[in-house]
């Protein structure tokens, strides 16, 4: 049966239960990437003696997302065609299982092989969650849902690292029992979620089932970018400090809170800046995050480092969140799960290219400040072309996020 005909409840009575449970799913793909962040060394050592360790244990980090680029575009096809509400609830209880798995796995390759599960699991869990808060909410509601999805991630990813940090002290295991937050999810989802129907869509569905490739071929290399920008400081903060003498965990614990909480903020200054012309928000995000790139390349203290990585996170908030934003505001039910599937897949396939790109820098002579710098520049680059953004996906220049989702001057 398809998505559409299934409901018994109107989407108008989603709240605060419905749009906070929706929320918690979203971190979940955030816990999945930071948690073992801390643990990694602990890793290492116990499994030193196999081949290529250098190469796996960072693996066990990075594999999950890379699934939830390989997946989510299938997930977003599978919700078109079924449904939202059921592949939540199933993958819930999945990312518990193979999210807990490795409290009694011996073989590393065995964890790794449960991480690829858990990786699946988070592709289902972000592209069902986006979609539904796209479903339950119109206009305004949308997009303050939307920018507090980004906004909760940013947040997320400070305290999972924090809490990964300290759970890794009594055990390199000890962080794998919070994976089991899906089992408690899954019954919360299957009581207050539901099935949305067509008939409540707001938006005219005469092609309900066309998808707008024109408009998609400009936002997901868009969310590429706005995906590099999101975990460039994050992963390069600890590298860049220690470039300028400052190695203490703390100061570089609480510069990545900062720098995180400037993402969050830049997130939910979009509600702010909602009615002002997409153009013109996306060549701000895009700007913002360029200068500051482009700053750490001249700085040398803790306080502008911080500063310039704070600039890149709070363009990378606002980035996020009117891109899902311009993205869905115009779309019909049916094609929604296709769309924040690829979004998702973009945004993440731009957080692994992230370091990568970086290297390749590096790897051309520049140390990381100038490597930063330089990425930079490209952001200014690509802020250019995102200020035509618009009329490169056949709208209208002046195409403004309204109370009303995307109107026309």
């Amino acid at each position: 049966m398809a998505a559409t005909d299934v409901s018994a409840t109107g989407a108008s009575s989603a709240g605060v239960t419905q749009g906070c449970l929706l929320l918690t799913g979203s971190c979940l793909p955030i816990l999945g990437a930071v948690l073992l962040g801390p643990v990694l060394p602990q890793i290492q050592n116990q499994y030193a003696s196999l081949p290529n360790i250098e190469v796996l244990v960072p693996a066990t980090l990075t594999v999950p997302g890379l699934m939830i680029t390989l997946f989510s575009p299938f997930a977003g096809m599978v919700m078109d065609r079924f449904g939202r509400k059921s592949p939540l609830v199933i993958a819930f209880v999945a990312y518990g299982i193979f999210g807990t798995l490795p409290l009694w796995l011996d073989s590393l390759y065995a964890i790794l092989a449960s991480r690829v599960g858990l990786g699946v699991a988070e592709a289902v869990v972000m592209t069902a969650c986006t979609t539904l808060i796209s479903d339950y909410f119109f206009d305004a509601e949308r997009a303050k849902w939307l920018a507090l999805q980004t906004a909760a991630a940013a947040v997320a990813a400070t305290i999972f690292f924090g809490v990964g940090g300290a759970l890794g002290a009594l055990n390199w295991k000890a962080p794998f029992f919070l994976y089991a937050v899906g089992f408690l999810l899954f019954p919360l989802a299957a009581f207050v979620l539901w099935e949305p129907r067509v008939e409540q869509d707001r938006i005219p569905s005469a092609s309900a089932d066309r998808l707008p490739w024109r408009l998609l071929a400009v936002v997901f290399p868009l969310a590429v970018v706005a995906g590099i920008c999101v975990l460039l400081i994050p992963i390069q903060a600890g590298f860049l400090l220690q470039s300028i003498g400052v190695t203490a965990p703390e100061v570089v614990g609480i510069a990545s809170a900062v720098t995180q909480g400037a993402t969050l903020l830049g997130a939910l200054t979009f509600r702010l800046v909602m009615k002002a012309d997409v153009a013109r928000i996306f060549l701000a995000g895009f700007a913002l995050a360029g200068i500051g790139a482009i700053s750490i390349g001249t700085v040398a203290s803790t306080s502008g480092l911080v500063v310039s990585g704070s600039v890149v996170g709070f363009g990378a908030g606002l980035l996020l969140t009117s891109l899902i934003n311009w993205a869905v505001a115009s779309l019909p039910l049916p094609v929604r799960g296709r769309v924040s599937g690829g979004f998702t897949a973009c945004v993440f396939l731009g957080e692994f290219l992230s370091p990568l790109i970086v290297f390749a820098i590096r790897g051309a002579g520049a140390s990381l400040p100038e490597a930063v710098a330089i990425l930079g520049i490209g952001l200014l680059a690509v802020a250019l072309v995102a200020a035509f953004a618009p009329a490169l996906a056949g709208t209208r220049h002046h195409v403004k996020l309204t109370e009303h989702g995307i109107a026309a001057d």
